[in-house]
């Protein structure tokens, strides 16, 4: 008797036995190689059909976050007045919408931590594979937005960028941090970039030129078409006196800012800065946003610059930098807590300064031998520092650290004024190739200065170079402007974390004092930039 062919494949069968002659062994062979086979193909057709039932995995519950049975109904809301790239939209009426998307978006990045996993960890190094597989498993779905939460219809394009946006600020978006740490990506702008169609497509646009610039494309045209649909969504709005001063309005024009201050021109950052300035007067000042803290912080922090460069002088970076224990409320946000945030939000905003201050020649410095003498100075002292001192997130901003960081910044502030803007300033062209002269003559002036007085420094360390800097003798164009700004910066960085601090320190430190200056005493293979450090830090 032969076995039954006919038993399903997931069922396991009973054995069976049949009756062989043992004088014929060519049938003995014959069956034993035929039950062979068959068992064989049973057991790969058990294992091909259990693999399929694991492939789907279920749904998490989106636990903590009380708007997640309100995201439907805020999507609809948003898809009636937003835009994919390609395809018209008209605004949705005031109201109550921009927050409700707010609080919806929350929900989403809740549902995407969710559908990362808690195995999802970093290292210092970079964005590992599995952050990657995770961000592709949260997106790759049959469709690309199958819950209709995204403030746009989103397509293979969005898909891409939302990726490569998300990936930038791996350690924020993805490391299981304390939900009671402040994260500025999560807590703020995750946010206000999804709760409407115009801020959507500014961020796709910021992420779009960004990915253009790693692949080494200077010009985006799929960049420009995003930065386009994001204009005439806030066109629009700016045409109806319901939406003129919404929330939505004021989230696209701060990421249409945060666009130009990149990739776009300064002359359309002041732009877009002086209109968010008429809009915030127009709504009641500042103090008229705290219903809604996001914008409120967000827009303070915008406010405080008035050249989109934290290197530049003009800027009211003192604000940030009161740290008097008598003075519990600040006179415009309030609560301590509030300045807290406004830092972290700074933080985020300076290391993504200093990708375009890559830009500005430090070859120039090359000019300068007793300015790169110095910058070697600091160099060895930041790697000493390093090695004997482990990172630890509670390490005190000693006074030390403090002489070296201020040095920095210094050389900095001075290195930025000799970048020619790209228009005229008020003066015409001559007031403004006076101005470079001028900023080059500082150079000289700095280094002429430490040429003299370099047996003090050269052999005593960072405090030495800060005494010759900031408590020297010599005439210096706005100089006590220009050290009043230095040391307002170095105190606001001091009260990050030392993880912070070392970061931007090192991204610094690369870009003053390149490897051919003097490779011994660089670090060699080691290409850390601005983009390196926004992937790995973790905030304030």
């Amino acid at each position: 008797m032969e076995s039954n062919d006919d038993v399903p494949p997931l069922v396991e069968r009973a054995p069976e036995f049949v009756f062989v002659s043992e004088q014929d062994q060519s049938s003995v062979r014959s069956h034993a190689m035929r039950e062979h086979w068959k068992q064989r193909h049973h057991s790969r057709e058990l294992k091909r059909r259990k693999s399929l039932s694991q492939v789907h995995r279920p749904l998490r519950p989106n636990t903590g976050h009380k708007s997640s049975g309100s995201i439907s109904a805020t999507s609809r809301t948003s898809h009636s007045s937003s835009a994919s790239p390609t395809k018209p939209s008209t605004p949705p009426k005031a109201g109550a919408a921009s927050k409700d998307a707010q609080i919806s978006a929350s929900g989403i990045l809740g549902g995407l931590f969710s559908a990362l996993g808690s195995g999802v960890m970093l290292n210092g190094g970079g964005i590992p594979a599995q952050l990657l597989e995770g961000v592709n498993r949260a997106l790759a779905c049959s469709q690309l937005d199958p819950f209709d939460a995204f403030p746009v219809r989103l397509t293979s394009e969005h898909h891409k960028l939302l990726h490569h946006w998300l990936s930038k600020y791996a350690a924020m978006m993805f490391e299981d941090l304390p939900s009671s740490t402040f994260n500025p990506m999560r807590d703020v702008w995750f946010p206000l970039d999804l709760s409407n169609a115009a801020s959507f497509n500014a961020v796709m646009a910021h992420s779009a030129a960004h990915l253009a610039h790693v692949q080494g494309i200077r010009d985006s045209e799929e960049a420009l078409k995003f930065k386009m649909e994001a204009v005439r969504i806030v066109t629009l709005w700016m045409s109806d006196s319901e939406r003129a001063l919404s929330d939505d309005a004021f989230a696209a024009v701060l990421r249409l800012l945060t666009y130009e201050r990149y990739w776009g021109t300064e002359t359309e950052w002041k732009i877009h800065r002086y209109g968010l300035s008429k809009m915030v007067a127009a709504r009641g000042g500042i103090t008229a946003l705290e219903g809604n803290w996001r914008l409120e912080l967000a827009i303070f922090l915008v406010l405080l610059m008035s050249k989109p460069t934290w290197f530049d002088t003009t800027n009211h970076i003192w604000e940030l930098s009161k740290t008097d224990a008598s003075e519990p409320e600040h006179p415009i946000l309030g609560h301590a807590e509030n300045v807290l945030k406004v830092r972290s939000l700074w933080l985020i905003s300076f290391i993504q300064d200093l990708r375009t201050f890559m830009d500005t020649p430090s070859a120039r410095l090359t000019q300068y031998p007793s300015i790169q003498a110095a910058m070697a100075i600091l160099v060895a002292d930041f790697r000493q520092s390093a090695q004997n001192a482990p990172l630890r997130s509670n390490d005190v901003f000693t006074t030390h650290e403090f002489s070296r960081v201020a040095c920095i910044f210094f050389i900095c502030v001075l290195l930025q004024s000799v970048s020619q803007p790209s228009a005229p300033s008020p003066g015409g062209w001559d007031s403004m190739f006076s101005d470079a002269a001028e900023s080059a003559d500082s150079l000289l002036i700095i280094d002429t200065l430490l040429s003299e007085s370099s047996n003090i420094w050269q052999t005593a360390g960072p405090e030495a170079l800060y005494g010759t800097l900031f408590h020297g003798v010599y005439d210096l164009p706005d100089k006590a402007k220009k050290m009043e700004y230095v040391l307002n910066l170095t105190s606001v960085l001091g009260q990050t974390s030392s993880e912070a601090r070392r970061g931007v320190s090192k991204c610094l430190l690369h870009i003053l004092y390149p490897n051919q200056a003097n490779p011994s005493m660089v670090y060699r293979g080691d290409n850390w930039t601005p983009d390196s450090l926004l992937s790995s830090i973790h905030g304030l």
